[in-house]
């Protein structure tokens, strides 16, 4: 294998790996769910972290505030999440939807190699020049939009890489006892759980993708 060339300099601005072989709109293809995945890796743990950084550095966010927060989760620290996530939703969730569908769905995130948990700092705006940060605190939802700009690359970039992976949301419930785990920052809001493994077949286990015309969705005016 090439020798692998850290990305985390924001002058980077070309990451090495597979995920440099795809246009853009290619990898955006290439981006799909997929459930069933296996507890093996295409490439190095450095390398997901790489892109992990990659990802948080170059979404855009508002003003630069630069808000999203993430935690890479691998081997045991990735099934001791879901174990956590298991436990929980076993005690709350309706047993009928449990026990046909979430239990072995979480079963399945917990057979994949690693998550990424992706958060929102609220207090990153205070570390802004008043104005702006004022400004950013009242349009909560600029947070949102550049965290799942990240979550976005994020997943682009490790199917890229030869992952599988599958975006999900167990954060109700959750937060407070995730966050005191792994050490982390009790204000961090927890926002999604990236999973990724290899996969062990298609995306949705090869239904094609089914698309709603594009025509009345996209509207243009002034082309020429």
């Amino acid at each position: 294998m090439a020798e692998q060339q850290s990305i985390a300099d924001p002058s980077e601005a070309q990451p090495n790996g597979m995920a440099s072989k795809f246009s853009f709109l290619e990898a955006t293809v290439v981006r799909r769910s997929t459930i069933d995945l296996k507890k093996s890796s295409p490439i190095s743990d450095e390398r997901i972290i790489e892109v992990v950084k990659h990802a948080l550095l170059h979404a855009p966010s508002p003003f630069h505030v630069q808000s999203t927060r993430a935690a890479v989760l691998l081997h045991e620290e990735h099934e001791k999440l879901w174990d956590m996530v298991y436990e929980h939703s076993s005690k709350t969730a309706p047993p009928e939807m449990f026990n046909s569908r979430l239990g072995p769905n979480l079963k399945a995130y917990r057979a994949s190699y690693g998550t990424v948990l992706f958060y929102e700092d609220p207090e990153a705006a205070d570390k802004m020049p008043p104005m702006l940060g004022n400004l950013i605190k009242s349009f909560p939802e600029w947070g949102e939009h550049t965290n799942g700009m990240a979550q976005f690359i994020a997943w682009t970039a490790l199917c890229a890489e030869g992952f599988g992976c599958n975006l999900q949301h167990y954060q109700k419930g959750l937060t407070e006892k995730i966050n005191s785990t792994w050490g982390l920052p009790s204000h961090w809001l927890l926002r999604a759980q990236l999973v990724f493994g290899l996969p062990n077949g298609p995306p949705r286990g090869g239904v094609e993708k089914q698309f709603s015309d594009i025509e009345p969705r996209v509207k243009v005016f002034g082309a020429k």
